[in-house]
């Protein structure tokens, strides 16, 4: 590899931002003036490199220089959520149920049946609630895993501000204090 000035500062910025090299080898090869050539002349540079999933460089049609690719992560995969029943109490019309239940024949209670009695009863309370007070469902999402703190998740949102920050603003002290957040904090 030639080491020259450009290389290096190269080298210097991979080193200061983390960032890593996805194509390793040569992109580029083929004979010129009767010299046979292979050069890495194709440069993919990534932050987080297991965001992608495949990256390789391949031979491509006759031409010296190779068809380069890298395939990105799309979605992070979350845990499914959960749905839940629920009665909406907050938007009931409780007077017309109190009417309904006023109004309603509660006379097949007097037998001695009890069994027979309370499913009855269970039975025609639910309907009433049904007409209501409608069971709706909705889906939750799944709570938060326990390693993540409220500490954690703090510390998350304040790195995310000096981000915004620092990309307003581009100057090199607001990176540098964006730089200096715990490794914890990049989730």
């Amino acid at each position: 590899m030639n080491c020259d000035k450009h290389t290096l500062s190269l080298h210097k910025l991979k080193r200061e931002f983390n960032f890593y090299q996805l194509m390793y080898g040569p992109t580029c090869s083929g004979v010129r003036l009767n010299v046979h050539y292979e050069s890495c002349i194709d440069h993919v540079y990534v932050n987080v490199k297991q965001n992608y999933q495949k990256f390789d460089h391949i031979p491509f049609a006759g031409s010296d220089h190779h068809l380069t690719f890298a395939t990105r992560k799309v979605n992070k995969e979350h845990p499914p959520g959960r749905t839940i029943k629920y009665r909406p109490y907050a938007t009931a019309d409780l007077d017309s149920l109190k009417s309904d239940l006023n109004n309603f024949d509660f006379t097949y209670l007097k037998n001695n049946q009890i069994q027979s009695n309370s499913n009855d009863f269970n039975s025609d309370i639910l309907q009433l609630l049904q007409v209501h007070i409608p069971i709706k469902q909705r889906r939750i999402r799944p709570s938060p895993p326990s390693w993540f703190t409220s500490g954690i998740a703090k510390m998350c949102r304040y790195r995310n501000s000096l981000k915004r920050i620092a990309s307003r603003t581009k100057l090199p002290a607001d990176w540098q204090m964006y730089k200096k957040i715990p490794e914890h904090c990049y989730i």
